[in-house]
């Protein structure tokens, strides 16, 4: 016919018999329908046919299910309670409990969960996969291929990617592929969308990274924020922590950053933030995402419109915090020669002037922008650690770090060339903490954080418990909080991790206590530790939680973040689903070497069966 639309005009042409064609099967005509029927056709006697329908061969149409002027071409199915209406099915079409569907397309293979509704113009390419709950708005395209979640409300058509998400959000944050899905007049409906949110006229802290992406996006997302009314402070390229600092400190409602993904050049992260510098909570991304899909924004007039800001000087204002909260003589004594290894992130104009304050010595690798190194891979990372390890051990200096990109995350290399692990790294900050500390301080820690050194600290006392949505309020009672992703948090220079600012605290409690890296790590006992990600489908996770807290029944356990079931001589595992990939989290630790092999061996292999029953 053309195009979709005339497509659609035919069908209704013929349905309405306005054209009259020769159609196939059998005719039967009676009181409100003119039906034409294949083969092996399953019609239950409560079920409601109206007007012109055609059914092709095996079609089944079950109890109280209503179809209205429809072709349904062969082995489609219509479920108890559902509604079909001035629509077209191709072959292998299901259409799960209660759902309506109402003058649509759905080509081969369409499978739709219960109580979705498609009206006024939907079409759907073959193969797709629909879940309950699913809302698709006017004249919605769905290319081949994809999967929508449960409780999606399709708002626009999707092309792009293989799965419509019915959450925009991932613990604060917006991910997806760069000016694919994440496109320019996507990002505007954003920042409309959180303006929104926000009072008329109250100001938004807007901050990037160097990838010309973020710029471009950032600037669309401003255009949106402008439109609703709200005024922005601009930042331009900060480091992230940067941005966080200045958030903490002033006035703005909520900051937003833009930047590569770590690990995925094709995909670009949005991040928001409240007032506190904290990421935006549960109830504040819903709303967002219910004005983002609605388009329901709010448009200030042309008096009203909202004002941009530049704040050239937060770099000098950050450098100024974070010296008052540095000894800096006791570091100038030691007089440290260290390794450190940039990445070619937004830190190149801030650190190496913060070490030069504080008196230290540094072979600076990678201080200089690239946009094709800000995202790397595991293995490129690694190469990186490795060659700071070799120039710390042949320049003979005290230890070596890596700064991650963005300026959250901190790697360690000690004096010694060990690369120390995420766990053992946090372990080692731990211990440095407790011999430093001139009182009983509190820290903050992941359930699933090793336990080997809680018997041993003076003056530390540890809290363990979720890592996600821990209010910012309840981590000022901290003064140390540390995470296995390389994230530091010294809460005397703000409630974030910053790379900045821990690697040079590190500096201050060697330099006071004139200890080596290595010899703080030759104190912690040994133990055998690991992280062992597993492949779980979304729809079996719930299983797998079961299945877990059956086999912890008769054991020690604890279900303060996933489950953890703990044995004698300190042996311990712990499961946790993620929040939002379709993978669980397995943690094992143990002190021998060979209960460590058993316990994890024996919880890998279980989980494996259960995901295959």
């Amino acid at each position: 016919m053309g195009n979709p639309d005339s497509y659609r005009a035919a069908l209704l042409d013929i349905l309405n018999e306005d054209v009259t064609l020769p159609l196939p099967g059998t005719q039967d005509k009676k009181k409100n329908v003119t039906l034409y029927t294949g083969s092996n056709v399953k019609i239950d006697k409560s079920a409601k046919l109206e007007g012109l329908v055609v059914l092709g061969d095996d079609c089944i149409i079950e109890k109280d299910a209503v179809v209205k002027n429809s072709v349904l071409a062969r082995e489609c199915k219509v479920s108890e309670g559902a509604t079909v209406e001035n629509s077209i099915f191709w072959n292998e079409v299901e259409i799960g409990k209660n759902s309506t569907i109402l003058n649509t397309v759905l080509c081969n293979g369409v499978k739709f969960g219960k109580n979705v509704k498609a009206e006024h113009g939907v079409i759907i390419a073959e193969g797709t996969e629909v879940g309950s709950q699913v809302i698709f708005e006017k004249d919605v395209m769905v290319w081949p291929e994809k999967q929508i979640e449960e409780g999606s409300i399709v708002s626009s058509n999707l092309i792009w990617g293989d799965k419509w998400k019915k959450s925009i959000f991932e613990g604060g944050k917006v991910s997806a592929r760069t000016n694919v899905e994440l496109t320019p007049d996507l990002a505007a409906k954003l920042g409309a969308a959180l303006g929104s949110q926000l009072p008329a006229g109250a100001r938004v802290l807007l901050s990037r990274d160097y990838d010309k992406a973020s710029r471009m996006l950032k600037r669309c997302f401003l255009g949106g924020l402008l439109s609703t009314g709200i005024n922005v402070t601009e930042l331009h390229m900060t480091p992230l922590p940067i941005m966080r600092y200045k958030l903490a400190m002033f006035g703005e409602v909520a900051g937003v950053y833009f930047r590569q993904c770590q690990s995925d050049p094709t995909h670009t992260e949005i991040l928001f933030y409240d007032d506190k510098a904290a990421p935006i909570d549960s109830a504040l991304e819903k709303n967002i995402e219910r004005i983002f899909f609605r388009e329901n924004f709010r448009r200030a007039t042309h008096d009203d419109i909202g004002e941009l800001y530049d704040k050239l000087m937060v770099g000098e204002f950050y450098k100024e915090g974070v010296l008052k909260n540095i000894d800096i003589p006791l570091i100038k004594a030691r007089r440290s020669k260290i390794v450190v290894d940039l990445l070619n992130g937004t830190t190149e104009a801030i650190y190496p002037e913060l070490l030069n304050k504080v008196g230290v010595d540094a072979v600076v690798l990678n201080a200089y922008r690239d946009e094709s190194k800000l995202s790397r891979t595991m293995h490129q990372v690694e190469n990186s650690f490795k060659e700071v390890r070799a120039i710390v051990k042949v320049t003979e200096s005290d230890l070596g770090f890596v700064i991650y990109p963005h300026g959250e995350r901190l790697g360690i290399v000690t004096n010694s060339g060990e690369i120390l692990r995420e766990d053992k790294a946090l372990m080692f900050i731990l211990k440095l903490i407790d011999i430093s500390a001139r009182e009983k301080i509190k820290v903050y820690l992941p359930a699933f954080a090793p336990s080997v050194l809680d018997d041993q600290l003076m003056n530390v006392d540890i809290v363990r418990g979720k890592t996600a949505g821990v209010k910012s309020d309840y981590l000022r009672k901290f003064s140390f909080f540390g995470d296995l992703a390389r994230n530091y948090t010294f809460n005397e220079n703000g409630s974030h991790a910053d790379a900045m600012f821990s690697s040079i605290k590190i500096l201050e409690m060697l330099a006071r206590q004139n200890v080596e890296l290595s010899d703080v790590i030759n104190s912690i006992p040994d133990y055998n530790y690991s992280h062992t990600v597993i492949n779980c489908p979304l729809e079996l996770k719930g299983l797998l939680m079961r299945k877990m807290s059956e086999d912890a029944m008769d054991k020690d356990a604890s279900f303060l973040d996933g489950i953890k079931i703990l044995f004698k001589n300190k042996v311990w595992v712990h499961m946790v689903p993620d929040q939002f990939t379709a993978n669980v989290h397995l943690y094992v630790e143990s002190k021998t070497e060979k209960d460590f092999k058993q316990i994890h061996t024996e919880y890998k292999d279980k989980i494996n069966n259960w995901l295959q029953e």
